[in-house]
């Protein structure tokens, strides 16, 4: 749960700073604008999922030519070190 929050910020926080970067101050984003979730390991579904709930007025494509944005992202999962793991394993409650 954890590191699902911890992409979807980090996304919206990296394609906030992309869209500023590539747009011109005072653009925004046209409602009912078409737009291509590229994969993600299974994070694309979730983020479909989660504009349809909000209603983002984003409309979603199956091909990445038909889109007016493209929406693409990362995701890297830390495992806790040996030292963490004996020390919390040894000190449980």
């Amino acid at each position: 749960m954890k590191l699902t929050v911890f992409v979807a910020v980090t996304f919206l926080l990296s394609t906030g700073a992309i869209a500023l970067a590539q747009t011109p101050a005072g653009t925004k984003i046209v409602p009912g604008s078409k737009a291509y979730i590229e994969k993600m390991d299974g994070f694309e579904n979730y983020l479909a999922a989660a504009f349809a709930k909000k209603k983002v007025q984003l409309a979603p494509v199956a091909e990445r030519d038909q889109a007016d944005y493209v929406i693409s992202g990362t995701s890297e999962d830390k495992t806790a070190g040996w030292a963490k793991i004996v020390f919390y394993e040894q000190h449980s409650f």
